[in-house]
C-alpha cells in the first residue's frame, strides 16, 4: 500500500492530476479487502474533497465486498447514500445484498431489497428468487 498511498498522494494533491471514480474503486476495493477502513475512509474522503463523485461502478464494488463479508450494517448505509446521490441500483448489485442478507437469514431485510427489484423496474434474477426461498425454508 505504500505505492498505492504515493501514487494517491500524488493524484490527490496536483492541480493536474486527478483520478476517476473507477480509479478510487478498485484503491478502496483492495483496502476493505485487506480490512483497512481507515486507508477505505481516507481515500473516500479525498474522492470527495477532489470532487470524484461516486458511480455505481463504485457503488457495487463496495457493496459486493460487503456482502461477500456479510456486513450488511455497512451495506444498507453504503446503498441508502447511493440512492440519495441518485444512482440507482441495476440487478447485480441487490442479487448481491439478498445473497448475503439470506445467508445472514434476515427474512425481513432480504424481503426489502427483493422488492427493490420492482421498486427500480427490474426483474429478479432466478438465484435471488432461490436465495429468498431457502432463507424462508430454514426460518
Amino acid at each position: 500500500f505504500e505505492k498505492i498511498d504515493k501514487y494517491i498522494d500524488l493524484m490527490c494533491y496536483q492541480d493536474n492530476i486527478n483520478g476517476d471514480t473507477y480509479t478510487y474503486s478498485v484503491i478502496m476495493t483492495s483496502a476493505l479487502k485487506n480490512n483497512d477502513e481507515k486507508r477505505f475512509n481516507r481515500y473516500y474522503e479525498l474522492m470527495k474533497e477532489r470532487e470524484v463523485k461516486p458511480d455505481l461502478f463504485f457503488y457495487t464494488s463496495v457493496i459486493t465486498f460487503f456482502s461477500k463479508t456479510n456486513k450488511i450494517e455497512k451495506i444498507d448505509v453504503t446503498y441508502k447514500r447511493m440512492l440519495n446521490s441518485d444512482i440507482k441500483p441495476n440487478v447485480s448489485l441487490l442479487s448481491s445484498i439478498i445473497k448475503c442478507s439470506t445467508k445472514l437469514f434476515d427474512l425481513e431485510k432480504s424481503m426489502f431489497y427483493f422488492n427493490e427489484f420492482k421498486r427500480f423496474n427490474s426483474r429478479p434474477p432466478l438465484h435471488a428468487i432461490v436465495y429468498m426461498i431457502s432463507c424462508s425454508y430454514q426460518l
